[in-house]
């Protein structure tokens, strides 16, 4: 394995002596795939409105976007609601497992992960990187979710939830 291999492994793979012998073709099969994906053409610009018509530019008609959940690590939890920043301070009271709930996070929640049960987003993707940290840490994990509004309106009643 070269300098920059551990990049294409995850976490558990590198720190699983099991999978010593396994790293060279793993981290083969995953370069491929990411050059692969390097190779689709990207459009040149997105949301670009369409020329004038009687006299004012207008966006392409698009249904409308509504948030669909995507469960994006598999598990099921339950928990007190905690945003990141109770959380980073420590958390709620007592040993009740603690659920974060956010409008998005990236790697900065990372630290945050190994004391958390489960984790919700109002954005996100199958790709976005909690997303991957939260499989990488074996976090059940909803991304997108509508529900995480209301849910941080309800922090502090001590609300349990289920993800």
């Amino acid at each position: 394995m070269g300098g920059d291999d551990w990049a294409y492994l995850r976490i558990r793979e590198l720190l699983d002596p099991r999978h010593r012998n396994e790293l060279g073709g793993i981290v083969e099969t995953r370069r491929a795939e990411c050059e692969a994906a390097l190779e689709d053409e990207m459009p040149d610009e997105y949301n670009v409105p369409l020329p004038a018509e009687h006299g004012q530019r207008r966006l392409p008609d698009r249904p409308r976007q509504l948030r669909t959940p995507t469960g994006v690590s598999p598990g099921v939890v339950s928990g007190i609601v905690t945003t990141i920043e109770q959380a980073a301070a420590g958390g709620p009271d007592g040993d009740e497992p603690q659920i974060l709930v956010c409008e998005s996070a990236d790697s900065c929640i990372q630290t945050l992960l190994p004391r958390s049960a489960g984790l919700i987003t109002l954005r996100g993707s199958m790709l976005s990187h909690i997303s991957t940290l939260a499989r990488e840490y074996g976090i059940p994990a909803v991304v997108n979710h509508p529900l995480a509004e209301t849910l941080r309106a309800t922090i502090g009643l001590g609300v349990p939830i289920h993800v």
